[in-house]
């Protein structure tokens, strides 16, 4: 417990925890239990801690063990396990133990943000990942626009042609994307529920096909280097369909509900077998500071109140100009809120015009200095959320090569790629350019 006081490490399990040197005159004499414990610092530092005693312990008393449980917040038959008669943990098996490290990804074979990264070094590329473009956009490209119109938009194609889904996965895979995210943008539970007519447990079954499918078109690439599925999660406008996401006005939404929210379609992304849990989580569009605050405090709810598979996430907001959110916030305060959250990897932007990105990107920079930077800019023309229309404003003047290499030379973005209305072959074009 002493290194956590000051090292961060991805988890950790106590068993048969003490927090005094229970009269022993040679523990006494190391000092180790002599100065206080710094016990927040030591629950900061960990990603998840699970703790393990036994009543019938004969050399840690019981009164130990609860306290360091409550000195931690740690939870009575969540995070803390009790037992009757498995004395020190001398005798195996410990079954408990393997489950909480299955859980918990330990045996795994996840790959997070740096596998990736290390991956494409190791190919002799520059470390730098190509995101996938406009899911909805290369779905119009296929001559498929049965979303166009639906208030679920792409999971609507989700529900009804899920091989189209699959398709517009390989398209971005063969122009060369090392993370493609799933098309589970403007899905919730509720919202599946409301305009899907589905009760809970197909909306749920619905959002894990998304992971799935991204999933299997992964699996039928051939290469060096095996991109990552990200499972998407827009902000809470975006399941309203009435242009809320582009200006984070939900209308007296407390921070409670919107982290609940977050948190219920996390815990539903991640609660599936390995074959429907995505490799990274991707919270994007988030449209202002309040809405960061309420996915990082999800975070914290899904990871330590349950024994949820912990995943490498991105938080990407969408802005209006080269320094403020849609909310007319500053970029750099979220970008900053985001990156405090210890489950928050990676930090930038996304759906914003291509000619603000470089700006924004050293912004959250100095903001987020140790956190990877990610952006995915629309083509620069503007969507008019009453008539669902686009109109081309400077598009035709920008391309997404010459700036992409802007974006990784000079604003220092390891994850590049595009949204609204950049198809597969902008993304070949990229991927290109950044070889």
């Amino acid at each position: 417990m002493r290194l956590l006081e000051n090292t961060k490490l991805l988890g950790v399990i106590l068993v048969s925890a003490c927090h005094t040197d229970l009269g022993d005159a040679n523990e006494r004499a190391s000092g180790y239990y002599a100065r206080p414990w710094r016990w927040t610092d030591i629950a900061a530092n960990a990603t998840w801690i699970e703790q393990f005693h036994s009543l019938d312990d004969p050399f840690i008393p019981i009164s130990e063990a609860r306290h360091v449980a409550s000195s931690l917040g740690l939870v009575a038959g969540e995070t803390y396990h009790e037992f009757e008669n498995r004395s020190h943990f001398f005798s195996p098996p410990f079954d408990e133990l393997i489950d909480i490290l299955k859980r918990r990804g330990a045996f795994s074979r996840h790959r997070g943000f740096n596998d990736l990264l290390n991956d494409i070094v190791a190919d002799g590329r520059p470390r730098v990942a190509i995101l996938d473009g406009g899911f909805s956009t290369q779905l119009e490209k296929r001559g498929v626009k049965s979303h166009l119109e639906s208030d679920l938009w792409t999971a609507k194609v989700l529900m009804d042609t899920p091989e189209h889904v699959c398709d517009v996965h390989s398209d971005f895979l063969s122009a060369g994307a090392d993370v493609i995210i799933t098309s589970t943008y403007q899905a919730s539970v509720p919202t599946l529920m409301k305009t899907g007519n589905m009760d809970v447990p197909e909306a749920e079954a619905l959002m894990k096909s998304a992971v799935r499918i991204a999933k299997q078109a992964v699996e039928q690439t051939c290469g060096r280097v095996i991109p990552l599925v990200a499972a998407s999660c827009g902000c809470f406008g975006a399941t309203r369909s009435d242009g809320s996401e582009y200006t984070g006005d939900y209308r007296g939404m407390s921070i409670e509900a919107l982290a609940e929210f977050h948190a219920e379609r996390l815990r539903v992304l991640l609660s599936g077998s390995e074959a429907e849990t995505p490799d990274v989580v991707a919270f994007e569009t988030i449209p202002s500071c309040g809405e960061v605050r309420a996915i990082v405090r999800a975070l914290e709810q899904v990871y330590e109140n349950c024994s949820l598979p912990l995943r490498d996430c991105w938080i990407t907001c969408c802005c209006k100009d080269s320094v403020h959110l849609s909310s007319g916030e500053p970029f750099s305060e979220a970008a900053a809120i985001a990156s405090s959250s210890k489950y928050v990897n990676a930090v930038g932007v996304n759906c914003t015009p291509p000619e603000f990105v470089l700006d924004l990107l050293k912004a959250a920079r100095a903001a987020a200095p140790s956190a990877h930077l990610v952006c995915y800019p629309n083509s620069g023309e503007s969507f008019n959320a009453q008539d669902k229309s686009w109109s081309k404003g400077d598009a035709d003047s920008l391309s997404l090569p010459v700036l992409g290499a802007k974006w990784r030379d000079e604003g220092g973005a390891t994850f590049i790629g595009g949204c609204c209305r950049v198809d597969s072959s902008a993304i070949s074009d990229l991927k290109a350019a950044l070889q």
